[in-house]
């Protein structure tokens, strides 16, 4: 099959649906903490996501921070932990929030205006310090959680109603 054949699926996010089309370079591909793996490039996410599967729990920080999917859905977090990206000769801190619900790990825009010089959509190619690093498009097998918002804590008042955290895969 070539790749004219492929099928875009469809998501939707905060209610409106969008056409999933193939070749959309927002993935680069380095070892996080040890894990080689493909990480989103997400300008839209604020703090950086890491799947817990990734940290060793002894070094994650408790945090009042939240993570809240694109529909709204409050998500659980272990907390808050320092890692390690390397890409190519580069090595670069990685400040995130821990979750189990993450499939794969998320850099925000916090991570790429701290250490990103420039990102040309049309070439596919972030370039950090002086080397240029090729992305690569989001894996088909991928359909876990993607969209998140992070919020901080808020306090209810006692006598009033609140929801309790869903456990389990998110939509």
């Amino acid at each position: 099959a070539t790749r004219n054949d492929v099928t875009p699926a469809t998501s939707c996010a905060n209610g409106a649906w969008t056409l999933d089309r193939p070749g959309k370079k927002t993935y680069i591909r380095l070892r996080l903490n040890g894990h080689l793996c493909n990480c989103l490039l997400d300008t839209g996410c604020e703090k950086s996501v890491i799947p817990a599967r990734m940290v060793d729990p002894s070094t994650v920080e408790p945090t009042t921070q939240r993570i809240t999917a694109a529909n709204g859905t409050d998500m659980p977090i272990m907390g808050r932990v320092r890692v390690y990206a390397e890409l190519g000769r580069e090595v670069l801190p990685v400040d995130g929030l821990v979750s189990q619900y993450i499939h794969e790990p998320m850099l925000s825009i916090e991570w790429l205006e701290n250490h990103c010089d420039s990102w040309s959509f049309k070439r596919g190619e972030i370039r950090i310090g002086r080397r240029k690093y090729r992305l690569i498009s989001r894996p088909p097998d991928i359909g876990w959680v993607r969209r998140v918002m992070v919020t901080e804590d808020t306090v209810i008042p006692p006598m009033t109603a609140a929801g309790a955290l869903p456990q389990g895969r998110f939509p």
